[in-house]
């Protein structure tokens, strides 16, 4: 089916609930981005939507990624018209874009590269102008080269995480809306503002003792991402160790790790069920289902044609996992888990082949029980190459999803 137009999916979907939200039913919003993305005949300005945020009175913020500049996207009318809200230039994308509670205005986007180009800014007029907050900076490689998710606590707390150069992975705490921030590696006893004044002690999650050490520890992290707030104060994301061996990184392979905090992102430690195979298949993508329930989907790194993305339940805040999968499928990247209310949970899927990307990969999973069924038929399968960021707009009852057509071109859709 042609990814640019307005309709209903002809694949078959599980019998729709009075009231809910008919994911089959979209529109493609992303012809005024794709129009102004345009140069020279190209799409200069980014090969698809990494992040969408949903800012409320029909305010939308995309953010595309490209190779060396990628930009931020605004409609002011539920995705008919777009502008461009900032252009980044020698950043390769605009990684998060995260709300500040229910502020129609503040928000933050965090971005990255291979030039550490790892930055957090600020808009406090719901995305028409931005200010550079933090660059992370120091650091064993002087900066970081991305800053990879970033999520709202509450009274004003935010975190991000992120690295990529060996040794860097961390997370850092703001607790006055994004204006300041504080690395948590290492350990501070006596704490800061931006924590409330709690100390900290993440020795051996993050690790601070690589600056003026020539070798890495086990405990050394290149990167920290999917940050997800689960309730209670519990806070979880995914850690990737070293790789141990030498300075260069160039040592033995690690795999991800699932870390947790509880007290609202300020200390840190590993989840203890590590040895599980279902936590050494790759990332976890998490969502908070509430009372404790947590969905997680595995997003397989550095993954060949036969990972595939697993969904797991945790009942206790993500420190413990249900290890049966309550749903697999043949698709290994998996982004953007959202719950949408009522146990309507969704995950967006594509596939990595070990060389390429599966033509036509990307979709859409859903489930009507709080994760604990699925229909092995994707909701939504639009045929374009890969799907990776989604939001929810509760005032619409519509599910924004956004990715990219062919590597080339950034799409993004309307359900429901």
């Amino acid at each position: 089916m042609p990814p640019f137009i307005t309709g209903v999916s002809a694949l078959n979907f599980m019998t729709r609930f009075s009231g809910g939200l008919d994911l089959s039913k979209y529109e493609d919003i992303g012809a005024g981005i794709r129009a102004l993305n345009t140069s020279s005949g190209g799409y200069t300005y980014g090969d698809y939507i990494r992040a969408i945020e949903y800012m409320g009175n029909g305010v939308i913020l995309a953010g595309s990624a490209g190779a060396n500049v990628c930009r931020i996207y605004k409609s002011t009318d539920g995705g008919a018209t777009w502008s461009v809200a900032h252009t980044f230039n020698a950043i390769n994308h605009v990684s998060s874009i995260t709300r500040l509670g229910t502020s129609n205005d503040v928000v933050i986007a965090t971005t990255g590269g291979h030039g550490h180009d790892g930055n957090v800014y600020r808009s406090g007029d719901a995305g028409d102008s931005w200010v550079l907050e933090n660059n992370w900076g120091g650091g064993r490689a002087s900066g970081h080269d991305n800053v990879y998710s970033s999520e709202y606590i509450h009274n004003n707390v935010f975190l991000h995480g992120g690295g990529y150069n060996e040794g860097d992975g961390s997370v850092w705490r703001s607790a006055d809306g994004g204006l300041n921030w504080t690395d948590l590696r290492g350990s501070n006893s006596s704490g800061t503002t931006m924590t409330g004044n709690v100390g900290w002690d993440n020795n051996s999650v993050f690790d601070a003792s690589i600056y003026g050490s020539q070798f890495y520890s086990s405990t050394d992290s290149w990167w920290v991402l999917n940050l997800k707030y689960v309730g209670n104060g519990v806070v979880l994301a995914n850690r990737r160790p070293v790789r141990l061996g030498s300075t260069s990184g160039s040592g033995s392979n690690t795999v991800p790790e699932l870390i947790r905090s509880t007290d609202y992102g300020i200390n840190w430690t590993k989840v203890t069920t590590q040895t599980t195979n279902f936590l050494n298949s790759g990332q976890l993508v998490t969502e908070n289902l509430g009372n404790g329930k947590v969905i997680g989907v595995t997003n397989a790194e550095g993954s060949t044609n036969s990972d595939n993305a697993n969904v797991y339940i945790s009942n206790d805040y993500g420190e413990t996992w249900d290890e049966t999968p309550k749903f697999t499928v043949n698709r290994n990247r998996a982004y953007a888990v959202t719950h949408l209310g009522n146990g309507h949970v969704v995950f967006l899927a594509y596939h990595w082949t070990g060389s390429a990307y599966l033509a036509n990969g990307g979709e859409v999973y859903e489930s009507l029980n709080y994760g604990e069924t699925w229909n092995s038929t994707p909701v939504f399968d639009p045929g374009v190459l890969f799907l990776l960021s989604a939001k929810f707009n509760p005032d619409d009852n519509v599910l924004y999803v956004g990715g990219s057509l062919d590597d080339v071109a950034p799409v993004l859709y309307k359900l429901g």
